[in-house]
């Protein structure tokens, strides 16, 4: 994921959509405009949430996640790494 696509996205939604393409603003204008976008994405991610839709990467996590959950303690084994860190981790038998 391009998080500067991301950002310059939000940036073109932002000059755009919000603001108008408007230069000069005033600060508590700016501020109104920064309230209502938050109050936008929100409502955006409460409607995502109440529809249970989800995307295939927040569903291989989930499965994960359930699965992890299922573990029986005996399944977990500890394993050496040395990669010069000299950690420990922490695996299951599959």
């Amino acid at each position: 994921m391009n998080t500067n696509m991301h950002a310059e996205s939000f940036h073109r939604v932002l000059k755009i959509v919000y603001l108008k393409q408007k230069v000069s603003r005033h600060l508590d204008e700016l501020f109104y405009v920064l309230f209502k976008i938050a109050r936008d994405k929100a409502s955006q991610q409460l409607c995502k949430n109440e529809k249970g839709k989800n995307t295939n990467r927040i569903w291989d996590i989930n499965k994960r996640h359930i699965r992890a959950k299922s573990l029986q303690p005996s399944a977990i084994i500890e394993r050496e790494i040395n990669c010069n860190t000299g950690l420990n981790l922490m695996s299951y038998k599959h």
